[in-house]
């Protein structure tokens, strides 16, 4: 069981450290601006149902014109909505994953809820990244917002992989 776990910790290891000296590291963005009355914005990057690259989230900014809460989950329910077009920050080439907004995403793993107080944005750095590996529509990210009524600006972040 060590050996397995040793080599499992290597394994990631070797990913993060390809993502991180790697200039070819293709790195992506999406943003949305909406104005809520009531309902709640729901951002979702997916993995393709195949042939997509390792991800690596890198940050999440969110700002709310009132109060309101913002769930970061992983691997809901496949996701379908409108899609965003990613947009690319470093190097070339397109991104191989999908972009949702008004996300329909079935809830995932929540890995954090944060209340942000009005008017103020909420940098969240994921201090080595948040990998999601290629492994069908089920490896996906969302950043959920409470229902307000008010304005709300997401942006994520990610580095991709082939």
């Amino acid at each position: 069981m060590k050996y397995l776990t040793s080599i499992f910790v290597l394994a990631l290891l070797s990913v993060s450290a390809a993502f991180s000296q790697d200039p070819n590291t293709r790195r992506f963005s999406v943003f949305k601006a909406t104005t809520l009355s009531g309902t709640a914005e729901v951002i979702t990057l997916q993995q393709p149902a195949s042939d997509g690259n390792f991800i690596r989230v890198e940050d999440v900014e969110v700002w709310c014109s009132v109060a309101c809460d913002v769930t970061l989950e992983r691997d809901g329910a496949a996701a379908t909505g409108t899609a965003l077009t990613p947009i690319v920050q470093i190097t070339y080439g397109t991104s191989t994953t999908n972009a949702f907004h008004t996300s329909d995403a079935g809830v995932g793993t929540v890995i954090t809820t944060k209340t942000l107080p009005l008017n103020t944005i909420i940098p969240i750095v994921f201090n080595g990244g948040l990998y999601l590996a290629p492994t069908s529509t089920g490896s996906n990210f969302t950043v959920r917002t409470s229902a307000i009524t008010g304005d709300v600006k997401i942006t994520i972040v990610w580095r991709e992989r082939g």
